[in-house]
């Protein structure tokens, strides 16, 4: 069986909007990429995720009885699943996660239940994989988490969800939250507000990093920016597991969400 990681994920939530994006890079054991879709609308919503992104048969036919997984595809067909509500929040959105996500069965494999353990020894991270989900109503603006793990349940392995038992509070007006998964040590190094990688955020912002980081307004379009350009960090740290293009999602309360893909 073959499995890939490396993403990063990261976004910014102000008073007004929420601005999250991803990278699109697949590394496969065998060494060769594919351009892989981390982040997708649902309805109003977007959801993201990192971590174990593909299992599939290895060394075994096309019949074999196991049940494959791609979390570009399986996160692109909740928007059509006729359980979750039309107008479902980030929150609603998890809980659906939480009861739905194919791990759960997958783990009944014994093959699978092999790889999961390995998988998540090795990545260092005591996870599986982990989604974000954001949402803007008119009421709130959300952005919530949920990590996917195993563990041994009396005689049994068992797929557990945690969430953190903290809820940030909106940010208020010329304020920011960040949020991230994954790879995001160059962006943490950035926001320090000291160091190379902070410089180079300056540079290829324009300015509008330091207004966001010294409680300036800063507009729509350069918030997208500054969520590149701290995902282009990442890429530039770690080419092989973090490439482009970079999908950047901008969601308002009363708006369509706005998706936009960068090549750099």
């Amino acid at each position: 069986m073959k499995t890939n990681f490396g993403t990063t994920i990261f976004g910014l939530i102000t008073n007004s909007a929420i601005t999250i994006g991803a990278d699109s890079m697949a590394r496969h054991n065998d060494g060769h990429h594919e351009i892989f879709r981390k982040l997708h609308m649902v309805r109003r919503s977007v959801i993201a995720c990192e971590g174990l992104g593909i299992l599939k048969p290895f060394n075994k036919p096309e019949t074999a009885e196991l049940v494959p997984y791609r979390a570009d595809q399986w996160m692109a067909e909740i928007e059509s699943d006729p359980r979750l509500e039309l107008k479902a929040d980030a929150r609603a959105i998890l809980s659906f996660i939480e009861t739905s996500h194919p791990f759960i069965e997958l783990i009944r494999v014994e093959e699978v239940l092999r790889d999961f353990h390995k998988f998540q020894i090795n990545s260092g991270k005591g996870y599986l994989a982990e989604f974000l989900v954001a949402s803007a109503f008119p009421d709130e603006l959300l952005v919530l988490r949920t990590k996917v793990r195993m563990e041994a349940r009396g005689p049994e392995w068992k797929i557990v969800f945690d969430r953190p038992a903290n809820r940030e509070r909106q940010p208020a007006v010329n304020s920011f939250v960040r949020h991230g998964a994954g790879k995001i040590a160059q962006i943490d190094n950035a926001f320090s507000g000291k160091g190379n990688r902070y410089q180079d955020m300056l540079v290829h912002t324009n300015g509008s990093f330091m207004r966001l980081l010294n409680g300036h307004e800063v507009s729509l379009d350069e918030l997208r920016d500054i969520v590149r350009c701290a995902i282009a960090l990442e890429a530039k740290a770690s080419p092989e597991q973090v490439g482009p293009p970079f999908i950047v999602a901008t969601l308002q309360a009363g708006k369509p969400v706005s998706v936009t893909s960068y090549s750099e």
